[in-house]
């Protein structure tokens, strides 16, 4: 297609493996995006997980898993969850350990992006990872494309109207090249007007780790 506008008629897309693809795919482009290549379709993160010391991010930070979301709900009590509005500090401990791991990894921090809703959050997690991974809005990710992009969406509850933007969360999910990670509860996320489809199809496929107490030494 002549338009790279017009993403709906461009059916080759050269940046997504096709686990990372099919969020959007099946969600908003009725399934009309094709990875443009074979090799493309099966590429996986260059990741070697072997020198991260915690289990709980060697897992989920495996490059065979192309999509992951990191589900805390069974760490925190639902009232403090529910209190949560533009900054998560919890959501923040999670980015500081990835941060950690891909350091052990001795992974080239230039080739991941953080993206959050939120300005107040986008602040914060600059803070967490030492200014060593570029942390964006989602605004200003627009057109940015990375081999590993990690999403902390903050909100616990149902509340905001960024959240309810599909072309806003689509242009999230598809910044990433061969590994998502996001951060976020999936009940709460399910249950968003419009964009809860995204969820469930993550759901759907198995991609929800649920984070557990004993995991988190």
């Amino acid at each position: 297609s002549k338009n790279p506008n017009g993403c709906i008629n461009l059916e080759a897309q050269y940046r997504m493996n096709e686990d990372v693809l099919k969020i959007s795919n099946e969600c908003v482009y009725n399934n009309q995006m094709k990875c443009a290549s074979d090799e493309l379709k099966k590429s996986r993160l260059d990741l070697n997980v072997k020198t991260i010391l915690n289990e709980e991010m060697k897992y989920i930070l495996d490059p065979n898993k192309s999509v992951i979301l990191i589900d805390y709900s069974l760490l925190y009590d639902k009232t403090t969850l529910n209190e949560v509005n533009v900054r998560n500090e919890f959501e923040g401990e999670i980015c500081l350990n990835i941060y950690h791991a891909l350091v052990q990894a001795d992974f080239d921090l230039k080739r991941v992006g953080i993206i959050t809703p939120y300005k107040e959050q986008e602040l914060y997690l600059k803070k967490k990872v030492n200014y060593q991974i570029d942390v964006m809005t989602i605004d200003k990710s627009q057109g940015i494309e990375k081999d590993l992009i990690i999403i902390s969406f903050v909100k616990t509850n149902l509340t905001g109207k960024l959240l309810t933007d599909i072309a806003r969360i689509n242009v999230a999910f598809t910044r990433a090249k061969t590994k998502l990670v996001v951060i976020g509860i999936i009940d709460a996320l399910k249950a968003i007007c419009n964009v809860g489809k995204f969820f469930q199809l993550i759901e759907r496929n198995n991609w929800v780790y649920y984070m557990k107490k004993d995991n988190s030494k």
